[in-house]
């Protein structure tokens, strides 16, 4: 009787740990993306809204939801930090004022990518609840 045994050798390739930070960051954004969907942006069509110049731009608008939804917000934010800038000012009725600065790109659809990378999918404007893609033509009319 003769017995073999096989040995089989996998080789699992050598993950960085900037490699796993990346990967855990985007699940971690497409986990908090879900439950953030519900949470409300707002935005008043005016000059002072939306800004351009040479190498990104400003944008403005409220943020509505509770404390904790506001932090998870801004560290979606922070792990973006060579994107994007988000400043969260919480004001007495409860809601936040925020100014995103994108950097690197001036355009409106970028903007919008930015927030949809946030897990933003609806933004009222002007009190008129909207997809995220409509913002686009907004704010190329609120340039300040």
């Amino acid at each position: 009787m003769k017995i073999v045994l096989l040995s089989i050798t996998f080789k699992i390739p050598e993950i960085r740990m900037k490699s796993l930070k990346y990967i855990l960051t985007v699940l971690a954004l497409v986990l908090c993306s879900i439950s953030f969907s519900q949470r409300k942006l707002e935005i008043t069509s005016s000059k002072q809204t939306f800004s351009q110049t040479e190498t990104g731009s400003t944008t403005v608008f409220t943020f509505i939801g509770n404390t904790d939804e506001a932090a998870g917000f801004q560290r979606r934010a922070d792990a973006l930090k060579d994107r994007l800038t988000l400043t969260m000012t919480k004001n007495e009725d409860g809601t936040y004022t925020c100014t995103l600065n994108v950097l690197q790109q001036p355009h409106e659809e970028y903007v919008v990518k930015m927030l949809m990378t946030l897990g933003i999918t609806k933004i009222t404007i002007d009190g008129t609840e909207k997809p995220i893609e409509d913002l686009t033509e907004a704010l190329k009319t609120m340039k300040g």
